[in-house]
């Protein structure tokens, strides 16, 4: 599919060169009305598949094949939460580099935008500053987690501490989740993954509590029974 609808503009450079001294209203204007929808289209399907990519590959690291597999499987260590955490952290700063450039090849932004450096840099610093504070709080969610249990556990009971706990990472999980459905149609493709993992280490860190507390429960009702 033609990035432009048949006429004298074929390419990004013939878009430029014909509205480049029209005033920038003109310039969406007409460009809206040339363009086609191959760049939405292009995006979605290469976020779809990137995404279906990812579940694939899962599914073989994991050997699962039917639902009753999924239900089987365990949650990761503690050190393999973090460590899998910061690799997803620092795969995001490529993800920054090529969304951007990916574009800015592609001809998205117009000739008088500005450079794609002024959001890579204030991209960068957000996921800089935001690293060491999102490390520290990890830490503070794992340190009373019980891993290796199964990824989704129930609770024994539902007492008010385990309902905050499930409204808590649930809360997370929506937004990541939706944020994971922005990045698949935007066509984020380092993104995804990375959103991909995050969702996964969020319902670890949620069987982990849970597990913990389904300990302490079992533990009560042996000294009860003694």
């Amino acid at each position: 599919m033609p990035a432009f609808k048949d006429g004298p503009i074929k390419t990004e450079a013939d878009l430029r060169q014909g509205l480049y001294n029209e005033p920038k209203s003109t310039y969406y204007k007409r460009e809206a009305e040339l363009r086609t929808s191959r760049n939405e289209l292009l995006d979605i399907s290469s976020g779809v598949a990137i995404t279906g990519l990812t579940l694939l590959l899962f599914a073989l690291r994991k050997r699962i094949h039917t639902v009753a597999h999924v239900m089987q499987l365990r949650t990761l260590c503690k050190p393999q939460v973090f460590i899998w955490f910061n690799v997803g952290w620092i795969v995001l700063f490529g993800a920054l580099h090529w969304y951007y450039l990916y574009r800015g090849a592609r001809g998205d932004y117009p000739p008088f935008a500005d450079s794609i450096a002024i959001p890579l840099y204030y991209g960068q610093a957000a996921l800089l500053v935001c690293w060491p504070v999102l490390n520290m709080l990890l830490l503070l969610a794992i340190w009373p987690a019980k891993m290796g249990g199964y990824l989704f556990v129930k609770p024994l009971i539902y007492t008010w501490w385990v309902l905050l706990i499930e409204v808590f990472h649930g809360i997370w999980l929506v937004l990541a989740a939706l944020y994971l459905l922005i990045s698949i149609i935007d066509g984020d493709h380092l993104t995804v993954p990375v959103i991909m993992l995050f969702l996964y280490l969020l319902l670890v860190l949620r069987a982990g509590h849970v597990e913990a507390i389904n300990a302490r429960i079992n533990k009560s009702r042996l000294s009860e029974e003694h």
